[in-house]
């Protein structure tokens, strides 16, 4: 039973997405290298038997692979507002989104068969192809996407221990904790007689950074503002960090991985002066 509950446990753990749809082509570049390399270089599936030049055939499929993922993730986030880099994106979630990918980028591939030998279709033909494209993508997937989420974890828990070490600051009896973007509007949290509520306003996060006036309240997500003197405690997950505020009521804040130098900056400098 243990062994089903660890299984969970990490599944349901965050999965550091891409920030931005530059990441995500960035991503499938490498990962239309890959595939080429390994084509060229292998050889699998008979390869080395089939008609025509091995190279060119090498280079389709790395295109195909390019392509079908740059516009997939086009399509998720441009049409279906599918934002990766979230708190509750999971590695559940990832390895759902990366197998729907490779099925399309199997599909792909077929059709880049069928143009290419001017070939007929069949599903059993469909289905060698897509189980083909991932027996290639696999490996890959393993040693990339995990190891890059191990990796990120690790490095934001050192990067969350080296600043939760330190003294941290309590509220005062008023001022601004926090600041969350939702559409249109926001979410202001902050400290009235030294009791937290939460006031909504229609602006953005630029306008009321440029007006609020307050030096360390800084921007450390595309959702949020945080003022630094509020945080009591910083922990730290694959997608970057999570900040504790010392009013209690506050929700955790998160710092994506684009903004935690800048929050460590501050913070320390804060602590120094302490």
């Amino acid at each position: 039973m243990s062994t089903i509950s660890n299984i969970k446990n990490w599944l349901n753990k965050p999965y550091p997405g891409p920030e931005s749809y530059a990441s995500e082509v960035k991503g499938m570049l490498w990962a239309g290298i890959i595939v080429f390399l390994v084509l060229y270089v292998f050889r699998p599936f008979g390869m080395g038997m089939a008609e025509g030049s091995i190279l060119l055939m090498s280079l389709g499929f790395g295109a195909v692979t390019i392509v079908i993922g740059s516009l997939y993730s086009a399509f998720t986030l441009l049409v279906l507002k599918l934002h990766k880099d979230i708190e509750s994106w999971q590695i559940k979630h990832w390895i759902v989104d990366t197998f729907f990918m490779i099925g399309l980028i199997g599909a792909g591939n077929f059709l880049f068969l069928l143009i290419r030998f001017d070939g007929i279709f069949t599903f059993e033909g469909l289905g060698i192809m897509l189980f083909y494209t991932l027996l290639v993508a696999i490996i890959p997937l393993v040693i990339f996407g995990l190891k890059n989420q191990l990796k990120l974890e690790r490095k934001h828990n050192q990067d969350a221990d080296s600043i939760s070490e330190k003294e941290v600051n309590s509220t005062s009896e008023d001022e601004i904790i926090a600041v969350e973007a939702m559409q249109n509007y926001i979410h202001i949290y902050a400290t009235e007689n030294g009791i937290l509520v939460k006031r909504t306003e229609r602006s953005t996060l630029s306008s009321f950074l440029n007006d609020c006036g307050q030096e360390n309240v800084i921007k450390c997500h595309r959702s949020y503002l945080v003022n630094c003197t509020a945080v009591k405690k910083v922990t730290g997950n694959a997608q970057g960090l999570k900040l504790e505020m010392a009013a209690v009521e506050c929700p955790l804040i998160p710092v994506s991985r684009s903004y935690i130098s800048q929050i460590k900056l501050a913070l320390n400098q804060l602590n120094e002066s302490n």
